[in-house]
């Protein structure tokens, strides 16, 4: 696992293996963030499910002026820490330790709307729907944001009035779901 481009191109990331995490695979992240092309610089990014921090990593070396990491896992955070120290990143983030669903009912977070949110939940617990109404429901997104979900090939997920799926990327099992936010009024 490393970073595919940008300032921190090619450096290796670390993964401690954890029951139920899968780092994102170098082909789908590298696929991901070339469909997301120039909307990386200067957004302000949301990683949700963060693990290791590798989506989070490739929007900063790609220019992204803000992350926040959100993972509940004391252990993924370490390795996040860990990740970040790799590439000597020491500003423009911020790892929120907690559980992406309380995190999503109570988010205070002054870097919010976000231009780009990924997600990369544990397949197992199909939560794609949950998670589109949930971001639909509060202003997480700056208009025309987009929320990138990876997600299982077998997993229906449905648009709401405000979140609207622009584009599916299925690799074997893994499909990328993108949605544009849409605000009404």
């Amino acid at each position: 696992m490393r970073v595919i481009a940008g300032r921190w191109g090619g450096i290796r990331l670390t993964f401690h293996a954890q029951k139920g995490v899968r780092p994102t695979t170098d082909r789908v992240k590298e696929t991901l963030f070339n469909i997301l092309s120039d909307r990386v610089e200067g957004a302000q990014v949301l990683d949700l499910f963060a693990g290791t921090g590798s989506w989070g990593i490739e929007a900063l070396s790609r220019g992204a002026k803000f992350v926040v990491f959100v993972e509940k896992s004391q252990r993924m955070v370490e390795n996040i820490r860990e990740n970040l120290q790799s590439v000597r990143c020491t500003e423009n983030f911020k790892i929120v330790i907690q559980d992406v669903h309380r995190f999503l009912k109570k988010c205070h977070c002054s870097e919010a709307p976000f231009d780009l949110i990924f997600a990369d939940p544990p397949y197992s617990l199909k939560l794609g729907d949950t998670l589109v109404r949930a971001l639909s429901q509060q202003d997480f997104l700056k208009r025309r944001g987009i929320f990138i979900l990876k997600h299982g090939s077998g997993e229906e997920i449905s648009d709401t009035e405000s979140l609207k799926r622009t584009r599916i990327k299925k690799m074997g099992e893994t499909q990328l779901s993108f949605f544009r936010f849409e605000k009404k009024g």
